[in-house]
């Protein structure tokens, strides 16, 4: 697939351009950023999206740049095994919230699980997108 810069951008005083992150098979929006020439030409010519970064003021390539020291990078340096550890660890306080504490609890403690989930499938080089294929099987053959 060869990728293009659209003619004609209008950038703003600052040199940017908003940018809309979409899923591609649901349409659901991801994320709403910012990006320069340098950032759309990069995405173009890799296929991967690149966005400004307001700090540090450069540009950042999604899912690969992780600011050392981050709570990311430090999981990420620990390995299959630490983040796997994490994973036990958030799924006994989803069970501990679904039994005795409140709703909004129980939605955060769920987050933490599901992004450290999203931590190993990274790690394992397994798209988040192979997991849905898998559920939409699932229900495929419940039918």
């Amino acid at each position: 697939m060869s990728l293009s810069v659209p003619e004609g951008l209008q950038f703003d005083a600052r040199g940017l351009v908003p940018v809309v992150v979409q899923d591609y098979a649901s349409g659901d929006v991801l994320m709403v950023a910012w990006a320069n020439a340098d950032a759309l030409d990069l995405t173009a010519r890799t296929g991967l999206a690149h966005f400004w970064s307001r700090t540090p003021r450069v540009i950042a390539q999604r899912g690969h740049d992780r600011p050392e020291g981050s709570y990311t990078a430090r999981l990420m340096a620990k390995g299959l095994d630490g983040a796997l550890k994490k994973v036990g660890e958030e799924a006994t306080e989803v069970v501990l919230a679904a039994k005795g504490e409140s709703d909004q609890r129980l939605a955060e403690e769920c987050a933490d699980l599901l992004y450290h989930v999203l931590v190993v499938l990274e790690q394992r080089h397994v798209r988040p997108s192979a997991v849905l294929d898998v559920l939409r099987e699932r229900r495929r053959s419940a039918r």
